[in-house]
């Protein structure tokens, strides 16, 4: 978008505990981007699945999902995003 575009965003994000232990979350986002050349839209979908081995050790598994169906239809794309965390906190 230029400089003086509008950007519109909403999204929608949840989690469940399945156990004390493991954690599933999920969210929804879209965007929708106004310039010169016309409106650009994004839509996001991303789901994680979190395992707290110890109270100061976690893995997480995820997925991210976002395509773009941009104004100009050379810009548009697809991407899938596999990732992987561990987090170490005190």
């Amino acid at each position: 978008t230029s400089a003086g575009g509008r950007r519109w965003q909403a999204r929608l994000d949840g989690s469940h505990a399945l156990r004390d232990n493991l954690t599933l979350s999920a969210g929804l986002g879209v965007e929708l981007a106004r310039a010169d050349g016309g409106d650009d839209v994004s839509y996001e979908a991303e789901a994680a699945i979190a395992w707290t081995m110890t109270p100061t050790l976690s893995w997480a598994l995820t997925y991210d999902f976002v395509t773009l169906d941009a104004a100009d239809p050379s810009r548009d794309y697809h991407d899938h995003r596999l990732g992987a965390a561990l987090t170490l906190s005190r």
